[in-house]
């Protein structure tokens, strides 16, 4: 049987990619608008902003993706979109 092959070890476990520091993501940010970066930045930001904004009730996309609290990162993000 299939099971039997299986390495239960590892099956069905994986590993989330950290989060992203706010600090690394403002100096990303930064580099970006300087021209060293290309739009992937640029619409990440935008689409966490629109998520931001939405009025969904619930958590925003950006908190699974960036360290700190909710309103940490919701700040963080209009300062960014705004910039």
């Amino acid at each position: 049987a299939m099971s039997d092959i299986i390495n239960k070890d590892r099956f069905n476990k994986f590993n989330w990619s950290p989060k992203l520091s706010r600090q690394k993501l403002i100096k990303l940010y930064k580099s970006d608008a300087n021209g060293f970066q290309d739009e992937d930045i640029d619409r990440l930001i935008h689409e966490f902003h629109i998520n931001l904004n939405s009025g969904v009730k619930g958590r925003f996309v950006a908190i699974n993706l960036i360290q700190g609290t909710k309103k940490q990162i919701g700040d963080l993000i209009i300062s960014l979109a705004y910039e």
